[in-house]
């Protein structure tokens, strides 16, 4: 009698059980909402017309095409890791698509790299990850006003250096974007979103964690219970927080580096910090903005 009512019961359970995961979507979406799958490298979908700023780069290397994130800061300007550029001096190799990846492709006429960024070994890997940021200038010369009114409002600010501490200190809240892959191992064809809790460069250089690598010019994302990181493919995308006071997100850093496979859970994300005391973005920016 007790063996079959533990069968019955067995029974109803797988039932219930079927019923949810197909309410759910499928198996991969049910195990989500419990937790139980990596969120991101992957991530939740942006809403349609949120973060208009976030572009798509495709990059043609000696050996393959590659692609990276980037950011629109101003209507021709795009910030992105200095690693994603293999030859800073051949920007028609480097296409941008704003918001969409199916977005009309926008070629690139300039690519400056921080000149405190090290450049590449003999197996093509960066030196180090110290300074990784490159401006790309829009091809964008023939747009009439109008359109260039239009993407000067879709470029997102700044945050200044004075603002860091309260706004991007540890325990902020902060969000990153990308196309990069997901927990499946494969490339998004979706710009997805997750957040991230800052923490202390302090407790980043722990000798278990980055044991030191990490500078003063970076910005570390804790781990996650639910598995929310960076992963290939989203390099050089933009990393925001929120200013309370204007209602608005604004650019702290960019993707840059994390260390081991993208599933491992107790590994933190490493931005590059945007802006600090020398306001390398604005003075270059400043400089060359003229066709």
């Amino acid at each position: 009698m007790w063996l079959r009512l533990a069968t019955i019961i067995v029974l109803l359970l797988i039932i219930v059980l079927a019923v949810a995961i197909q309410r759910s979507g499928g198996v991969k979406p049910f195990l989500q909402r419990l937790g139980y799958v990596e969120l991101i490298y992957n991530g939740e979908e942006v809403p349609e017309g949120e973060m208009p700023w976030v572009v798509y780069l495709e990059i043609e290397d000696r050996t393959a095409r590659k692609f990276c994130g980037g950011t629109l800061v101003d209507w021709n300007w795009v910030i992105t890791a200095a690693h994603c550029i293999p030859d800073p001096g051949s920007p028609e190799s480097v296409t941008a698509y704003i918001y969409h990846r199916s977005s009309p492709p926008i070629p690139i006429d300039r690519i400056l790299v921080h000149e405190g960024f090290k450049g590449f070994d003999d197996n093509g890997d960066p030196v180090s990850f110290e300074n990784d940021l490159a401006l790309l200038r829009l091809d964008l010369w023939s747009e009439p006003e109008p359109r260039r009114e239009a993407l000067s409002r879709f470029a997102i600010k700044l945050l200044d250096p004075s603002e860091f501490n309260g706004l991007a200190g540890p325990g902020a809240t902060a969000i990153i974007v990308g196309w990069g892959e997901t927990e499946d191992g494969e490339i998004s064809d979706r710009l997805l979103y997750a957040t991230l809790k800052i923490m202390s460069n302090d407790d980043c250089n722990r000798p278990r964690v980055y044991d030191g690598r990490v500078s003063g010019g970076m910005i570390c994302g804790a781990p996650s219970k639910r598995g929310e990181s960076i992963c290939r493919g989203d390099s050089g995308g933009p990393m925001t927080v929120g200013d309370p006071a204007t209602n608005e997100q604004k650019l702290a850093g960019v993707i840059s580096w994390r260390d081991s496979n993208c599933a491992k859970r107790d590994r933190p994300s490493v931005f590059t910090r945007i802006e600090t005391t020398d306001h390398w973005v604005e003075r270059t920016i400043a400089a060359n903005s003229d066709r």
